[in-house]
């Protein structure tokens, strides 16, 4: 006999998801994800340049806190619709990075309510749960963004060209240092640094030239190398190369002939940088904070890092199971966590980097299996530099409330959606690096 569904919650699932269809068909969600990709990366870089060069009061502030505010519900909302009219489209990475998220808001809010760290504890909640909700937002604005569209591309790609025009004239050629004076509300380096890092990324693989792409990524890697961000012009640098040898199984056809030559040139690079070390070459050229990494223990920022990592290392040999939530906020302050994954296990114990290798894991798997698609090339190769870059980042250099991980999550649930939906044709030669 037939199962009759008399559910009230079936009865007022169904009422949403009628209710639900006309909103989708007069609103589209991808146009409004699109928008606050916008905002987020390309946006957030020209309103902070404007009020570096004093063009504007800083209105808003720093601009973060605000369109995290402003574009989250309205991202969320969106979401639910999807939720709605398409659930066998939401994957288990998406619900293990909710359920990481839901983790890290309830161990915040209980040493919140236990009164831990002791006269911090209100900055340190502020601090994760601003995270939480950072982390939601790129993620979402990510998983329902259409980065295939047209339109997008070219927005992008010319806000990607300003990028440039703004480096090149806010440059201290002399220093070789691109950055505004510092104010209250202003960006660091890194902030910048992140925006023309996944502008740059987009830009390159919508690109159909693959001289052009090359070009392009050239001039973004000098943009980055004038910004002295390390870790983005690292991640650049090395995800582009990285993720078009795994979507275009170069692997594959590799021969032992073709792995010698890429030893040797491989090793011809460090022997030249060594030989420029050697006879003083650098010496001759403007300060550049990528180079202080061939003597990693004479640079500051370096040696700080490592403090902070070798006392999160204790922390986690005392308390291996649950860490010890901002035990590092008594010894020095808020900001002095452990600039990788160890700052995620001392704030949230094992269980928390336990999330982290779960997501890692999910993450690579779906990265090195995805076939490459001509009609969503750009979001294929964007998924994959993000995860790489993501995984690279948060275990080396970023802290768990960084976006970067959200985005990549956001990036690869679309990637499986549409290739699961079949939206997709074979790749025929196109694209940068496409045979």
């Amino acid at each position: 006999m037939p199962i009759v569904k008399n559910s009230s919650f079936v009865i007022l699932s169904d009422a949403v998801r009628n209710a639900a269809k006309p909103l989708q068909k007069s609103v589209s969600i991808d146009d409004v994800a699109n928008v606050s990709l916008f905002l987020i990366y390309p946006g957030l870089f020209f309103y902070q340049s404007a009020i570096g060069v004093l063009w504007i009061e800083p209105i808003f502030y720093g601009g973060w806190g605000s369109l995290m505010l402003l574009l989250f519900p309205i991202l969320s909302l969106c979401y639910l619709v999807k939720v709605i009219l398409d659930r066998q489209y939401i994957y288990k990475l998406e619900y293990i990075f909710f359920g990481f998220l839901l983790f890290i808001s309830a161990v915040s809010i209980y040493f919140y309510m236990k009164g831990i760290p002791q006269g911090s504890v209100g900055d340190l909640l502020y601090w994760n749960l601003g995270g939480v909700i950072s982390n939601l937002t790129c993620f979402l604005a990510f998983r329902l963004a259409n980065v295939e569209k047209l339109s997008f591309k070219i927005l992008l790609g010319f806000s990607a060209f300003c990028m440039l025009l703004i480096v090149l004239f806010n440059t201290d050629f002399g220093s070789l240092f691109f950055g505004f004076r510092k104010t209250q509300y202003g960006f660091s380096y890194q902030g910048f640094a992140r925006s023309m890092l996944v502008v740059f990324l987009i830009t390159c693989f919508s690109l159909r030239s693959g001289l052009l792409a090359f070009l392009c990524y050239c001039v973004f890697a000098i943009a980055l190398v004038v910004n002295q961000s390390r870790t983005e012009i690292i991640l650049f640098v090395c995800a582009i190369p990285a993720t078009l040898i795994i979507v275009h199984r170069f692997f594959q056809n590799m021969k032992l002939l073709d792995l010698v030559y890429a030893g040797v040139a491989l090793f011809g690079c460090v022997f030249l940088g060594l030989m420029f070390e050697r006879f003083g070459i650098f010496d001759s050229l403007p300060y550049l904070r990528i180079l202080a990494l061939a003597e990693p223990m004479a640079d500051d920022s370096f040696a700080q890092r490592l403090s902070q990592t070798n006392s999160a290392l204790q922390t986690i040999k005392e308390n291996p199971l649950f860490g010890d939530y901002g035990s590092y906020v008594n010894a020095s302050s808020v900001g002095a966590y452990s600039h990788n994954f160890l700052g995620l296990w001392v704030n949230a114990g094992l269980i928390g980097v336990l999330f982290y290798l779960i997501l890692y894991t999910m993450i690579l798997w779906e990265v090195l299996k995805v076939k490459l698609t001509s009609q969503n090339y750009t979001l294929i190769c964007l998924s994959g530099a993000l995860g790489l870059s993501a995984i690279v980042a948060h275990l080396c250099a970023y802290v768990y409330v960084e976006v970067l991980l959200a985005a990549a999550i956001g990036s690869i649930a679309k990637m499986k959606e549409i290739t699961d939906r079949g939206q997709s044709t074979p790749v025929n030669g196109e694209g940068p690096g496409a045979s």
